[in-house]
This record gives C-alpha cells, structure tokens and sequence, in this order.
C-alpha cells in the first residue's frame, strides 16, 4: 500500500505515528491549532474505522456461512454480498473524507511541502495523488 494517501494518513497519524507526526507538522509549518485538530480529524476516523472494520467482518462472515450451506440460498448470498460491498465502500469513503478534511486544513503551500516529502522519502517520480488504497 504504497500510495500518497496512505502515507499522508500515516504522516499525519499522531497516535500511528508517534513523534514523526510533530516533525513533519513542523517542517511543513502547521500551528498548534492545524496540529490538534489533524489529530481530532485522524482520532475521529479512526473510531469510525473500528465500527466500520467490524461491519465488513460481520458481512464476510455472513458470507462464508451462507456459501457453506448445504443448500445454497441465492437471494441470501446476493443481499450478503450487497452488504460486503457496502461496508468495504464505507472503509475507503471513512479514509477518503479524511485525507479531503485534512487536505483542507492545510494551505496550498503546506500541502505542497507535504507532498514534497512524501516524494522525497519515497524516491520521487509520481506526480499528484494516487486512487485511495483498497482496505485491508
């Protein structure tokens, strides 16, 4: 999961993290007051993301029950399967609406040197942000 989404999330993931957060808050000059709400915006998603992980957990074990059957209820499996597909679009909206709330927080110039950053530890050569990454 190599992709310019995920690693700003990371980046910006105090409680991920950890003090790396801070340092790269610094070098792009967020505030104190960008810095916390980054890390309400990130803490928020990420409780929403517990409940989120756990509904597509329940629609896949909903699935395999219903694939076991000796008798295979179609119906069944096709409404399991709107479930699964459901809850997996509900985790990439959770981290999508993250990465535009903190995009948003920042200015064009943060954003920027951001970017920057993530290129550079990266090696360069990707222009722009990638698709959000599939959820694990």
């Amino acid at each position: 999961m190599s992709t310019l989404l995920l690693a700003l999330v990371l980046v910006l993931c105090p409680a991920q993290a950890g003090p790396r957060f801070h340092d790269v808050a610094s070098q792009i000059g967020l505030s104190a007051d960008q810095e916390k709400k980054a890390d309400d915006l990130v803490y928020q998603a990420n409780v929403a993301r517990v409940d989120l992980r756990a509904r597509r957990e329940r629609a896949e074990l909903e699935m395999r029950r219903l694939l076991g059957m000796p008798t295979v209820d179609e119906k069944a499996v096709r409404a399991a399967l709107e479930e699964l597909n459901a809850a997996e679009a509900e985790l990439r909206r959770n981290r999508v609406e993250l990465f535009l709330s903190l995009r948003k927080l920042m200015s064009q110039e943060q954003w920027a040197q951001l970017e920057d950053q993530w290129l550079s530890r990266r090696g360069g050569g990707e222009e722009g942000p990638p698709p959000p990454p599939p959820e694990d």
